[in-house]
């Protein structure tokens, strides 16, 4: 069900506003081939904590995890070169100030804890000439289980 789906966070709520059109124009900013009947459904999910001021999350879901894969690579890439000017509202055409846009696959509750202690743990570790932690035997064991 969620194979396909990418989850976009960042982008502020209008009244009137038309998601797959908002979906069209981050794979045109990223420079990804992703035509109007690719995209099935677009929706904003509910909000856990109603008091976080952050826009709701969009969930959009593709015809193929191939072109789930090919557009987050393509923001990947895009925010790789282009370290000065990520992915923003700004290339959505919102007018005001910039904010990050920020594309993913649409994980589990279960996985996107397991993911973000997976990235904590890894900002903690010693890092190496890439960036990266170090391997498991440098860096002190962890206890991170998926379940």
């Amino acid at each position: 069900m969620r194979e396909s789906n990418i989850e976009i966070n960042g982008i502020p709520e209008k009244n009137s506003e038309n998601l797959s059109s908002i979906v069209n124009k981050i794979a045109k900013s990223v420079d990804c081939q992703l035509k109007d009947d690719d995209v099935l459904h677009v929706t904003r999910v509910a909000k856990l904590n109603k008091e976080n001021p952050r826009p709701r999350t969009v969930v959009a879901k593709l015809r193929s995890t191939r072109h789930r894969d090919a557009l987050i690579a393509a923001v990947s890439g895009y925010n790789r070169k282009n370290p000065g000017n990520k992915l923003s509202t700004n290339h959505l055409g919102y007018d005001g100030p910039s904010s990050p846009v920020y594309v993913a696959e649409h994980l589990t509750p279960t996985y996107k804890a397991l993911h973000a202690e997976a990235r904590k743990k890894l900002k903690s570790c010693p890092t190496n000439l890439y960036g990266y932690g170090m391997d498991a035997y440098k860096c002190e064991r962890t206890n991170i289980r998926p379940f």
